[in-house]
């Protein structure tokens, strides 16, 4: 796995994460998606965004995101990734887990629109959850914890979403609300 991770525990500060944090409370964030073809609206377990250069709309697990132009504490965020990391990002999907409730299920980052092999840096601001993998080869699986933290930075690359699936897992315990960014390069272009 030290092939498809880099984590950087402390990449914002303290008081710039919290600084984040309350500006991204500001953001038009949704728990209501459609299913494509606008068949129907289903609710998701948590609050969700979908930010961009073109401000496409985003598909993925047959859900359709409306997309939304960049907000100035997202081009901050995301300039700061792109001088300290040496990657650019034109998109980020912006979840809101309200508390220890809300989860996302198993899945990997492979829609079409984001490339083979994509390069992903979750941004963390909030309270601090467990991001689990595991390996989705038959049999026996690894599996990986990662603990992240207020202002802690994963990155996922190479063939990090061919090989693993990732989640965030209900938890009882965690009373307060957590932001978690995907910068991501997407290929869409605007119709």
């Amino acid at each position: 796995m030290e092939d498809c991770i880099d984590l950087y525990e402390s990449f914002f500060t303290k008081e710039e994460a919290d600084s984040f944090y309350n500006e991204l409370l500001k953001l038009n964030l949704t728990s209501s998606l459609v299913t494509k073809g606008d068949l129907k609206v289903i609710e998701i377990p948590r609050k969700i965004g979908y930010f961009s250069d073109l401000g496409e709309d985003y598909g993925y697990a047959n859900l359709i995101l409306k997309g939304q132009t960049w907000s100035p504490v997202l081009l901050e965020i995301k300039k700061a990734l792109e001088e300290k990391l040496n990657y650019s990002f034109n998109s980020v999907l912006v979840n809101l887990y309200r508390d220890g409730n809300d989860t996302i299920d198993w899945h990997s980052d492979s829609e079409p629109q984001l490339g083979e092999n994509p390069t992903i840096a979750s941004v963390n601001f909030g309270a601090s959850r467990v991001f689990k993998f595991k390996e989705k080869v038959k049999g026996e699986k690894k599996k990986y914890d990662f603990l992240l933290n207020h202002g802690t930075v994963i990155i996922m690359k190479n063939e990090c979403q061919t090989k693993y699936l990732h989640s965030i897992r209900r938890d009882y315990t965690v009373k307060n609300p957590r932001f978690n960014l995907t910068f991501r390069k997407t290929w869409a272009e605007k119709k």
